[in-house]
């Protein structure tokens, strides 16, 4: 056997497998021969039939989709790997380990996966995954990861990790390679895109596998370990929590505010120009801004709605905060008077209709900040009887936040509040092309009446100069709806399938509010 394993990778269109079995037979002879070929994603979907059979072994796992082994005739010389998670040596002993399903099964199944992978007592040559790592997607600032996977390549340290992210179109990415601390092993991350995909990626991958004992040199490009990194800062984060005052009072009182990777639209996961944009979650899209529902709603359905309700209004354009434009001849910006803020208006006065007609208050929250990567506003139904605590627990927030010790980077927070959107101190700051802020409006149907609501508005101040806890918001709104456990929305992720129906539902339940539909 040779010590090397000539590995061909791909990410195919299902629609197109037996035209991509042809290309690969092409260059197996002119290139190859390999000795593997592995079929990422959802390879499959019906029957195959093949009037010429691949030329050399290949495998292949279910994707995000369930998939048979009886979708494979024998002559196609294509392995099905069983169930959803596993370990298979090939003929040439190359060693694959692969975890597939989607969010909820992986989730469901945790401790049966991690007792499985635990067990292994061989090196890892492959890992297969739909998803990314949380890990490498955080670091990416990308939707594509999910947390169990995670353990599962802390485990395995695998030598190569192939996935493809996206359920639709898939997403070429190459990670530098990093080093484990505890041995000389070096994992390669590698997402490719799928066959055919709009933005012409990347989405087939050949290299040799070394698969001798002899442990190669370090590749010169070795970069810092993003596990242990992502582990050091969890460490330190729950360290600053439990700090003591004595132990603080000789750090630095101004740490340097870090800067934040600049992200151009066409990788933006907000911008409709992004080919990678899920589609499947928009709700209405006007001229100046779309609808959206959330990924990872805090809010749940409940006996009025058959859905979470939680979604965004967001820009069509790239801004990171809301424009002005030039208001008269001397000089005087305006925010409010630009079309984008008036269609954001319209967004919002459709969602207060929608969720009064369900028997629920509205709650908006925005972060309007310079250096945030693409400006969008957060919309969440709340029952009625709940409103009436928001002041006070927006004040025991704020409180928690503006503590000198554990907190005293985070921008302190003073909230105004006002009762209407014309008050003179309000358009004060809004119009304010340089001022910073976050806002909290809320919305309840007013006492006595079937259509008219009150409207509150709740907004501070931020210095350009201090952090700003981006999950502030959430935090308020999670002890509101009393779903603390709900705070951070990776906890609270849906599978694709039920981000569709939740999106149709939503919906059937705007389209007699849906301005855009009436014009």
């Amino acid at each position: 056997m040779s010590e090397f394993s000539a590995t061909l990778v791909l990410h195919p269109d299902s629609t197109q497998l037996k035209t991509i079995i042809t290309k690969v037979n092409t260059l197996n002879s002119k290139s190859g021969p390999f000795d593997a070929v592995i079929f990422l994603g959802d390879a499959i979907t019906e029957p195959l039939q093949l009037e010429e059979p691949l030329a050399t072994s290949g495998y292949l796992c279910e994707g995000q989709s369930e998939v048979s082994s009886n979708l494979l005739s024998n002559n196609t010389n294509i392995t099905y790997l069983p169930g959803k998670y596993g370990v298979f040596t090939t003929v040439d002993n190359l060693k694959i380990a692969y975890l597939t399903g989607d969010e909820e099964y992986l989730k469901t199944n945790h401790s049966d996966i991690i007792d499985k992978f635990t067990k292994v007592n061989t090196n890892i040559d492959i890992l297969i995954t739909n998803k990314w790592s949380q890990v490498i997607a955080n670091e990416e600032k990308l939707f594509y990861g999910d947390s169990q996977i995670d353990p599962i390549v802390e485990l395995l340290k695998p030598k190569y990790h192939f996935c493809v992210g996206s359920n639709t179109q898939g997403k070429f990415f190459e990670r530098l390679p990093f080093k484990w601390e505890d041995d000389d092993k070096v994992t390669r991350f590698i997402s490719l895109a799928k066959f055919g995909n709009a933005n012409k990626e990347k989405w087939i991958y050949a290299f040799n596998l070394n698969q001798s004992n002899v442990a190669e040199s370090l590749p010169a490009n070795l970069t810092a370990n993003p596990y242990k990194a992502a582990k050091e800062l969890q460490l330190s984060s729950k360290a600053l929590m439990t700090k003591r005052p004595t132990e603080e009072s000789n750090e630095q009182q101004h740490p340097a505010k870090k800067q934040r990777k600049e992200v151009s639209p066409k990788d933006c996961f907000f911008c409709l120009s992004n080919p990678q944009i899920q589609t499947h979650m928009i709700i209405s899209i006007g001229e100046h801004a779309y609808l959206t529902i959330a990924k990872g709603p805090l809010t749940k359905p409940n006996t009025q709605m058959s859905f979470s309700g939680h979604c965004l209004i967001i820009p069509i354009e790239h801004c990171p905060c809301l424009p002005s434009i030039a208001d008269g001849g001397d000089g005087v910006r305006s925010v409010v008077k630009t079309p984008l803020h008036n269609e954001i208006l319209r967004y919002q006065s459709s969602l207060v209709r929608l969720f009064t007609s369900l028997n629920h208050a509205v709650v908006f929250y925005q972060i309007n900040k310079k250096d945030n990567f693409h400006f969008h506003i957060q919309c969440f139904p709340v029952p009625v009887d709940f409103l009436v605590d928001f002041n006070q627990i927006l004040q025991r927030n704020t409180d928690i936040n503006n503590k000198q010790g554990k907190f005293r980077q985070n921008s302190k927070l003073k909230f105004q509040k006002f009762t209407t959107d014309t008050d003179e101190q309000y358009l004060k700051i809004v119009n304010d092309p340089d001022a910073e802020y976050i806002k909290f409006t809320t919305f309840v149907r007013t006492v006595g009446s079937t259509t008219s609501t009150d409207q509150e508005i709740y907004i501070s101040r931020l210095d350009p100069d201090s952090s700003l806890d981006l999950q502030f918001g959430r935090k308020v709104m999670a002890y509101l709806l009393r779903t603390p456990k709900r705070i951070k929305w990776m906890d609270c992720k849906q599978s694709e399938q039920r981000e569709t129906e939740e999106t149709e539902q939503f919906k059937d339940k705007f389209k007699g509010f849906d301005f855009t539909l009436q014009e």
